[in-house]
């Protein structure tokens, strides 16, 4: 648990999950319940049209969306964070995803592999030292 500044009023906290203090937290909290209601009784509006008739704040209403406590309309669709398509929530689309995870397994096989080359160079290294009769030679490559 680390301390940070309120991403909607700048005020320190311990952050534990939420971008948000609590105070903040329950006033987004309130907003979500605000839009959810609006979204049921107008299902087709989009963002731009649930912020102007809700007058809650665009950032809290991204916020909802990208954590997935919302889901968009075709109307109000966001885009992805990586390649800007338009995604119903989340922060990125399954393309992008599935991109992603691959990207980052195989970063993670390199850097094992990186880590096994570097302890047998070191072997490696060893196995070039001889002992000279007069003095101690270092014959590694460089």
């Amino acid at each position: 648990m680390g301390v940070q500044h309120c991403k909607r009023c700048d005020k320190l906290f311990a952050k534990i999950k939420s971008p948000y203090c609590s105070e903040c937290g329950e006033e987004i909290e309130k907003q979500f319940k605000i839009i959810r209601d609006y979204i049921q009784a107008n299902p087709t509006a989009d963002i731009s049209t649930i912020i102007e008739e809700t007058k809650v704040e665009e950032p809290i209403l991204l916020y909802l969306l990208r954590e997935e406590r919302l889901s968009s309309t075709p109307q109000s669709e966001i885009p992805c964070r990586n390649c800007g398509r338009p995604i119903k929530c989340g922060k990125y689309c399954a393309e992008c995803t599935v991109k992603m995870t691959s990207d980052f397994k195989k970063l993670e096989k390199k850097m094992a592999n990186d880590v096994k080359t570097s302890k047998e160079s070191k072997l490696t290294d060893d196995a070039f030292r001889i002992r000279n009769r007069d003095n101690d030679m270092d014959i590694r490559k460089r």
